[in-house]
């Protein structure tokens, strides 16, 4: 199917793939491409390194690591990630009276304050004190009853070709060095936001079960369904549990029936270029036996291995690779130290009831990777509501809130004037030989849950099974539950499966 842009113009672009992973700031997996692109706003390596200070104010500097795994997970819900960017505490209700009313105070002030100005050198001495950020601190003050905490991992960065697949890809495709995540918060609510542009007023994870049975509550227009309404097809591939199921508009039967486990996406590559989908969204594997979504305290290399094998099976099939763009991001920076402070947003919606929305969260790793953009740096001030906005221009989809009709598209980035003949035909990568033996989960494999994303993503498997046996019998899930030598992640996935497969 052959797709226009909203002016009627053909575009080089009719494939786009977006492969969304977890918990990594930029500056910890991309800010070494400074030394490469003087522009791009990173680690200067000609620079003293920056700092930040731990409970006892002693500093503790950005340096390079080695580190396969960060084993406590940072933690990353919105109190911590507010007290990380030292930005006011928790802010709800952005829409009441009272919050209009503030601000139009202060802009008066602000106007009455103009005309008793103090001359410049007195302004410059009152300047606002420099950013560093508090991620150090947050990380030591959050676990305090661990004296071998290694508070040098929150500063950490990785040496250019010490990520394979992801610095391979930014040696030859663009970097996007001000994208930042949409939330100053964790998993769910960024997530929420690539596929709505709204997390409707929610920020927290749910960490009972009983917080999923209102998840039907998150009914918002999602990307899916504009997609729908213009005929474009679309599909979502993944491993075990897709966290966009959440969305209960992903509940309908038409929408269920565009799930795919990725070994198809491997098999869809490979057929005619006009057969693939328009739009692809790739989950990563989150449970247990083998995650890859790069989510602490799990192998980065797992990560690295997804990337290479989702840019292999595209390049692999020349006529589509030359009408795709494969974006790579990262939901959020998952505690993990960036120099730059997040800017102010856009509120997406009328919804405020856990924050205001105003600012966005921390800067995140994010890549262009198609035959129709440079290897180089893009700088426009990005969020996950780019890809919204992206995609609503070149479909005329129309934007879905507010905040993804004021984000920044980044189209300007798609240059080339053909494709290039340049781009790496494959990232040769050799998975490590053996499992670092520091990532052994203790105990019973079956109850094994080390992020909270984990635990959440197995409470929404139950409560979609407990809706699909409400139209038909799950003798065979009910039997892996019962039998204790199965792994409850296992449990989950089929229990997804169960789900999709109920009309």
């Amino acid at each position: 199917m052959a797709l226009a842009t909203k002016d009627g113009t053909a575009s080089p672009i009719q494939h786009v793939v977006v492969l969304m992973l977890e918990n990594h700031s930029f500056d910890q997996m991309l800010g070494v491409y400074q030394s490469v692109y003087k522009d791009l706003d990173g680690i200067d390596p000609a620079a003293p390194p920056r700092t930040n200070a731990d409970l006892s104010g002693n500093p503790i500097p950005q340096a390079p690591t080695t580190a396969r795994s960060v084993s406590p997970d940072p933690l990353h819900e919105l109190a911590h990630v507010l007290r990380q960017i030292e930005a006011d505490s928790f802010v709800p209700g952005s829409h009441t009276r009272m919050h209009r009313i503030c601000r139009v105070i202060r802009a008066a002030v602000t106007a009455g304050w103009s005309w008793l100005r103090p001359s410049r050198p007195e302004v410059k001495a009152m300047a606002v004190r420099e950013y560093r950020g508090a991620f150090v601190a947050d990380y030591a003050e959050s676990y305090k009853d661990k004296p071998s905490l290694n508070l040098h991992e929150i500063m950490g960065y990785y040496e250019r070709g010490k990520l394979p697949a992801l610095h391979a890809l930014a040696d030859h495709f663009t970097i996007c060095d001000h994208w930042f995540s949409s939330v100053p918060g964790p998993t769910w609510a960024n997530r929420f936001f690539v596929h709505t542009g709204t997390s409707l007023g929610i920020v927290r994870m749910p960490d009972h079960g009983s917080d999923i049975m209102n998840y039907d509550l998150y009914d918002q227009t999602t990307i899916y369904d504009r997609l729908n309404e213009k005929g474009i097809p679309w599909r979502i591939y993944s491993h075990d549990v897709p966290q966009s199921l959440a969305l209960s508009h992903q509940w309908r039967k038409e929408n269920k029936r565009r799930y795919r486990k990725m070994d198809q996406f491997e098999q869809d590559v490979v057929g005619p270029e006009q057969d693939f989908p328009a739009y692809v969204f790739i989950e990563p594997q989150y449970l247990e036996p083998d995650p890859n979504d790069d989510h602490p305290p799990y192998d980065i290399f797992a990560a690295q291995e997804l990337i290479a094998r989702v840019y292999n099976a595209i390049r692999a099939n020349e006529s589509l690779w030359n009408r795709t763009l494969l974006v790579v991001t990262y939901d959020e920076h998952g505690g993990f130290y960036d120099h730059i402070s997040p800017p102010e947003a856009v509120t997406p919606d009328k919804f405020g009831n856990e924050y205001n929305f105003t600012r966005l969260g921390v800067r995140v790793p994010a890549l262009l990777v198609s035959p129709w953009v440079k290897a180089g740096v893009f700088q426009e001030t990005l969020d996950h509501t780019s890809l919204l906005r992206y995609l609503s221009d070149q479909w005329d989809l129309g934007p879905l809130t507010s905040r993804v009709k004021e984000a920044n598209s980044f189209s300007a980035a798609i240059t080339e004037k053909r494709p290039r003949t340049d781009t790496p035909p494959s990232i040769p990568f050799q998975p490590p030989a053996a499992p670092v033996q520091a990532l052994q989960a203790p105990g019973p494999k079956k109850t094994d849950v080390r992020n909270e994303n984990q635990q959440a993503l197995k409470d929404l498997a139950q409560h979609l099974s407990n809706m699909a046996a409400k139209k038909r019998g799950h003798a065979r899930v009910r039997m892996m539950q019962v039998d204790g030598s199965i792994p409850d992640t296992e449990v989950a996935a089929a229990q997804v499966d169960d789900f999709l497969d109920a009309d």
